[in-house]
């Protein structure tokens, strides 16, 4: 119960993809980035855990005036970077994972990098 009071979850296709092997459009991809602004202005985060690394790499905001890029990561042999976003009245540190349901995904493997942004 403690965990779920501070976390939120959103989906960044804003759209059901009809099945698992389905892939967004490039209309469905242009809603990411609005859609992120708007979840960060509203829900006002600390932190920003982006679970796809193909979004983090190829559909987040980093050419955003709002977007600066802190530093590179690496921890136990997986790879991400920190960035801070600026929303209305405050800002945010992310970074992107692999998604859990990716082949090859444990959670053991990625706990320490998780863990250490989660920790800053």
């Amino acid at each position: 119960y403690e965990v779920w009071k501070n976390v939120a979850f959103a989906n960044a296709i804003q759209i059901g993809l009809k099945k698992s092997t389905s892939q967004p459009t490039g209309e469905d991809i242009a809603t990411v980035i609005p859609a992120f602004w708007s979840l960060l202005d509203n829900l006002k985060p600390d932190k920003v855990l982006i679970c796809s690394k193909r979004m983090w790499n190829h559909w987040m905001p980093d050419s955003d005036n709002r977007s600066i890029h802190l530093k590179n990561v690496t921890l136990n042999e997986k790879y991400s970077n920190i960035w801070e976003f600026k929303y209305s009245n405050g800002k945010c540190f992310g970074m992107g994972i692999n998604h859990p349901s990716s082949r090859g995904f444990t959670p053991k493997d990625w706990r320490p990098l998780v863990k250490a942004f989660l920790d800053l």
